[in-house]
C-alpha cells in the first residue's frame, strides 16, 4: 500500500459524497481511504458505511465518542497502512491527479512534500464567487538552514499551517512520535512546526493540488474562542524558537513573524466583538490593554519593521497603548472580511 488518505468526518453530509468522490477518482489507484466518523450527528455515519460497501479501498472507523479533528486524524494515522499519508477535510476535494503528482515528486529521502492550494470562496447559496491560489515557490531542503527557508517560503505564500497540503512519510511521523494535539484553531500549525523541527528533508512544489472550500459563513467574527490569544502567543514563541534553533533568526525574519503576531492580535480584537463572546465595550477595551501589555506582543512591537502602511498605523497605536484606536482598527478590519 503506497498511500493512506485520512478523512475525518463530522457534520458534513452536504459535502461528504463530493469529497469522497474526488479521492476515489484519483488517476493513481494504489491507496486506501480511511473515513474516521467522529460521532457525526447527521447522516454521515451511514453515508460512510455505504461508501465502504461500494469500494474496497474505503475503510470506515466509527469512534465511540467525539474527540475533535486532531484526535480523529490521530485515529486514522494509527490505522494507516500506506507508506505515505495525506489528510483531506471532508468538505474539500483533491484534483484527480493529486496522488499521481505526489508519486512523481516524492523522493525516498523526503519526509514532507508540500504543494499548493486552490481556495474557493462561496456565497450564501454555496455557489463559487472567486478563487485564490496559494502556492509556495519550488524548493528542496536538505539541512536545517533549508528547513528554515522552506518554513519562510511557505509562510510568505500563506500555506504553512495546513495539514492537508502536505504528503507525509508515515515512518517519519511514527519515528518522530508526531500526533495532533486537541487544541482549538491551530492544531495544524502545532503539528507542522513540530514536524519541521524534526526533519530537514522537505520539498516544496507550486502545483495547487488541493481544493479548499471557503463557505460564506466562515469568517473571523464567527469564530470566537476565549483561548485564542494564548494560542497566538504560543504560536509566536514556537516560530521564534524554530528560527533560533535553525540559525535563521535575524532582523528580517524576526520582523516577519512579529508582523504575523500583530495581525493575530487584530484578529483577536475582531473575534472578541462576536456576540458569542458576550463582552461589553469596557471588557473589550480591557482585553486589548492586556494583550498590548503581554510580553509576546511587546516583543513583536519592538521587532516589527513592516513596510505595510496599515500595519504601521496599527503598530503605532499599539505601542502607545491606545486601546480604543486598536478597537476601531479591529472594527474596520472586521467589516472588510
Amino acid at each position: 500500500m503506497k498511500y493512506s488518505v485520512i478523512m475525518p468526518v463530522y457534520g458534513v453530509e452536504k459535502y461528504l459524497d463530493e469529497s469522497i468522490k474526488s479521492v476515489l477518482a484519483q488517476t493513481l489507484t494504489d491507496f486506501e481511504l480511511i473515513l474516521v466518523d467522529d460521532c457525526s450527528p447527521d447522516r454521515c455515519p451511514g453515508m460512510c458505511d455505504e461508501w465502504e460497501k461500494k469500494d474496497p479501498r474505503v475503510r470506515v472507523i466509527h469512534k465511540e465518542r467525539n474527540g475533535g479533528l486532531g484526535f480523529a486524524r490521530n485515529t486514522g494515522l494509527d490505522a494507516a497502512r500506506g507508506r505515505y499519508v495525506l489528510f483531506v477535510d471532508s468538505d474539500d476535494r483533491l484534483l484527480p491527479e493529486t496522488l499521481a503528482v505526489c508519486e512523481r515528486e516524492m523522493n525516498t529521502d523526503t519526509d514532507i512534500l508540500v504543494f499548493g492550494v486552490k481556495r474557493e470562496y462561496e456565497d450564501a447559496a454555496g455557489d463559487p464567487i472567486r478563487t485564490e491560489v496559494l502556492s509556495p515557490e519550488a524548493f528542496v531542503s536538505a539541512d536545517k538552514t533549508g528547513a528554515a527557508e522552506a518554513f519562510l517560503r511557505m509562510n510568505r505564500a500563506h500555506c504553512f499551517p495546513f495539514a492537508w497540503n502536505k504528503l507525509y512519510s508515515r515512518s517519519f511521523l511514527n519515528n518522530a512520535a508526531l500526533r495532533f494535539e486537541s487544541t482549538p484553531l491551530i492544531e495544524d500549525f502545532l503539528f507542522n512546526i513540530a514536524a519541521f523541527d524534526k526533519t530537514d528533508a522537505i520539498k516544496l512544489i507550486p502545483d495547487p493540488l488541493y481544493r479548499y472550500r471557503k463557505p460564506a459563513h466562515e469568517t473571523l467574527v464567527s469564530r470566537y474562542h476565549p483561548q485564542f490569544f494564548d494560542l497566538c502567543c504560543r504560536k509566536y514563541a514556537l516560530e521564534r524558537a524554530f528560527l533560533v534553533s535553525h540559525d535563521a533568526l535575524n532582523e528580517e525574519t524576526e520582523s516577519f513573524i512579529a508582523e504575523a503576531h500583530l495581525k493575530h492580535v487584530v484578529s483577536v480584537i475582531i473575534r472578541n466583538r462576536n456576540k458569542k463572546a458576550k463582552l461589553s465595550l469596557a471588557r473589550q477595551l480591557k482585553k486589548i490593554k492586556e494583550m498590548l501589555c503581554a510580553a509576546p506582543t511587546a516583543e513583536a512591537l519592538q521587532a516589527c519593521r513592516t513596510a505595510d502602511t496599515k500595519l504601521k498605523i496599527t503598530a503605532f497605536c499599539m505601542r502607545r497603548g491606545w486601546a480604543l484606536a486598536c478597537l476601531l482598527i479591529g472594527v474596520a478590519a472586521g467589516n472588510q472580511r
